[in-house]
């Protein structure tokens, strides 16, 4: 297209030097047009001064047609390049239109279908008694955060259907969990601590709105009490599968069949046996059972708009294992282990939506047999016929985030839970009550500024006798923290935040007594901890 212009332009050049030249011929004198000139100088007449005067005005109108001519030629020719021109600036235009609906439309779609999530934490920290290793003081589980290790997830989600006829959806989700205290800058060690947490895939408003199914390995569980980093109701770590429906009324229902299989002598053992066709031992598997859990969850808004939201929810668990055996070598023992049950029933009722961000959850559940111990728990304190279907659970549990008009913010969490185990024994040391409250007060000082403080204890009365004094003890440990922090982000549970943390933990000779010899806590009733912490989550 660049050697047309030239072309082009050659063109208009020469034609413009044409037209030069014709007007050049129209500016002489008549009378020099009219004669010619010998060698000698003489002048001879070409005829009669008529004829001259007729000749002349041919060639004036000869002239002036090729002058209109060539004027038209340029005319054509000087608009032909410019079209030229536009079409060549159209053309780059457009290729820089297409570049950036490319960009654009590739930054849509990954908006659209890719979510990146991460909840973290990391706390150096010490003691300064002896520059020891910073470390969770509890007597209970669970226990105050405030000084727990390092931990961080990371959330992947990929959206690879949409439907353009319907509102269905399909996600997979991985998660993927990294143990903080095995971080290689501090212990050396490249091995590190890393579960895959969440690796499903959910399809929504599959033939009817609001309804979903799933399948895979899920976190699978509710509302949490954050300062005590616990789910108290729905909390299952589950592989396989369920459906639901989310209705445009506020209703959720959700069904779900899971299973595990813990690495355990109490659901799986490998054993060294014989081989008859080869020289030597292979493993083989002895001992293979599967605990199935099923839930079922129903829940229920209200309110929201210029109120604040309510919610109800009722919730239920069924668990089951099989029977099998269990070999011990040297000598050779084969136990029988039975089949078993538990149950759970539980409630949950909240308001959120108020003060800003505040929101409050209260939590109710009862617990019997296998269920009463968690589903990553093997049974303990378990029945002469080796069956956990006596042992029962009952926990209340609290959590709270108030918004005070900008300035002050307050968290509270706690539970109160009454335990006892399978065995029959009364005065079991096994059995009892325990407890934990929890509140920390942070100040909004301009933007970013949250100085807080935190108070903590824990209690635990166990029904029977301490093995170390032979008395029935109340346990205490009490911590207060002081926590400077900076926060970039809104609400009563903004982040990510960096905060220093000087916690102080207490300590009663019943809660000393709790711990093994030589541990640290059982010759120390106050212990210091020291560190700095960052914590985050998001979602993008």
């Amino acid at each position: 297209m660049h050697r047309w212009i030239g072309a082009l332009a050659c063109a208009i050049a020469f034609c413009s030097g044409v037209q030069a030249n014709a007007q050049d011929s129209d500016s002489l004198p008549n009378s020099n047009r009219s004669q010619n000139t010998d060698h000698s100088g003489f002048v001879f007449e070409h005829g009669s001064e008529q004829s001259s005067d007729d000749a002349i005005a041919r060639r004036q109108d000869e002239s002036e047609a090729n002058y209109r001519a060539m004027s038209e030629q340029i005319s054509a020719l000087q608009k032909q390049v410019d079209d030229l021109q536009n079409k060549i600036q159209e053309s780059k235009t457009s290729a820089v239109d297409n570049s950036h609906n490319g960009t654009n439309s590739f930054a849509r779609y990954v908006e659209d279908r890719f979510t990146f999530g991460s909840y973290g934490r990391v706390q150096p920290s010490m003691n300064p008694d002896g520059m020891q290793s910073g470390r969770q003081a509890r007597i209970v589980y669970p226990a105050p955060r405030v000084d727990e290790g390092s931990y961080v997830e990371l959330y992947f989600k990929y959206t690879p259907y949409k439907s353009d006829t319907s509102d269905t959806v399909v996600d997979l989700v991985t998660t993927l969990a990294l143990d903080g205290d095995n971080l290689f800058h501090y212990d050396g060690d490249w091995n590190a601590g890393i579960a895959i947490r969440n690796l499903y895939v959910e399809a929504r408003n599959l033939w009817f709105d609001g309804f979903t199914v799933w399948a895979g390995s899920r976190m699978y569980r509710g509302d949490d009490i954050y300062l005590l980093d616990t789910w108290p109701l729905d909390n299952l770590n589950t592989y396989g599968g369920g459906i639901g429906w989310h209705g445009k009324t506020r209703t959720n229902i959700d069904i779900h069949f899971g299973t595990n299989r813990l690495k355990n002598d109490y659901q799986y053992e490998v054993v060294d046996v014989v081989n008859e066709r080869f020289v030597g031992k292979q493993d083989v598997v002895f001992l293979d059972r599967q605990r199935f859990i099923t839930s079922i969850k129903a829940e229920q808004f209200f309110g929201g708009d210029e109120l604040p939201t309510f919610k109800a929810k009722l919730y239920a668990e069924i668990h089951a294992i099989g029977k099998g055996q269990f070999l011990k070598t040297q000598p050779e023992l084969v136990t029988e282990l039975p089949d078993d049950t538990g149950w759970l029933v539980g409630a949950q009722f909240g308001m959120s939506d108020f003060l800003g961000g505040s929101y409050v959850n209260l939590f109710f559940k009862y617990a019997s047999g296998l269920a009463a111990y968690g589903d990553q728990t093997i049974p303990f304190g378990v029945a002469t016929d080796l069956r956990a279907k006596d042992a029962k659970n009952v926990t209340i549990g609290l959590s709270a985030g108030i918004d005070v008009l900008d300035y002050v913010d307050i968290l509270f969490g706690g539970y109160a839970r009454y335990f006892e185990d399978a065995d029959g024994i009364e005065q079991d040391f096994d059995d009892g009550w325990e407890g934990v409250w929890d509140i920390r007060i942070t100040g909004h000082v301009g933007q970013y500024f949250r100085p807080g403080i935190e108070f903590s204890q824990q209690l635990r009365r166990p029904n029977g006798l301490s093995p170390v004094n032979h008395k029935q003890e109340l346990a205490s440990l009490f911590k207060f923290s002081l926590l400077p922090a900076v926060r970039f982000g809104e609400g009563v549970l903004g982040r990510p935040e960096i905060r220093f943390n000087y916690t102080v933990s207490v300590l009663n000779s019943a809660a000393q007594n709790l711990f093994a010899e030589r541990d640290y806590l059982r010759n120390n009733n106050v212990v210091h901890f020291v560190g700095i912490a960052a914590e985050w989550w998001f979602n993008i």
